[in-house]
């Protein structure tokens, strides 16, 4: 009886420090933009709101800084893509177009065979919605 009372009294405090170690962990997401609006291709395309917070949040998607912002070593996280690339592509480093083509639907497109089903927009209208204007 001694030794089930130990083990559930153990189970139990290791069970609460797994969550307080939990509930103190920051969140990367907490400190940059919730919502970003894509609009650097905006001549050809309607521009692309996309939500940061959601896919770099702890209580999100978890997506790494770098993962992104892959130049930044993870100090410098506030370069954006076009920092980088330029509208047209500039030796072996891809075009703005091709960078955001390559990281975003390339890693929708394998989240979306991984969940076997189409969840992550992948096509163009998917994220380039069209907005309809109001004549006045």
């Amino acid at each position: 009886m001694k030794k089930i009372l130990l083990v559930t009294v153990v189970t139990a405090a290791g069970f609460l420090v797994a969550i307080s170690a939990l509930a103190k962990q920051t969140d990367p997401a907490e400190n940059g933009p919730r919502v970003i609006r894509i609009d650097e291709l905006q001549q050809r395309r309607p521009a692309v709101p996309f939500d940061h917070f959601k896919h770099a949040s702890i209580h999100g998607y978890n997506i790494k800084c770098t993962t992104c912002h892959h130049k930044s070593k993870g100090t410098d996280v506030e370069t954006t893509c076009s920092d980088c690339h330029k509208s047209r592509r500039e030796g072996r480093r891809l075009s703005l177009k091709g960078a955001f083509h390559k990281r975003c639907v390339g890693c929708h497109v394998m989240y979306n065979n991984k969940m076997h089903k189409q969840v992550a927009p992948h096509r163009c209208e998917d994220c380039h919605k069209k907005t309809k204007t109001v004549k006045k």
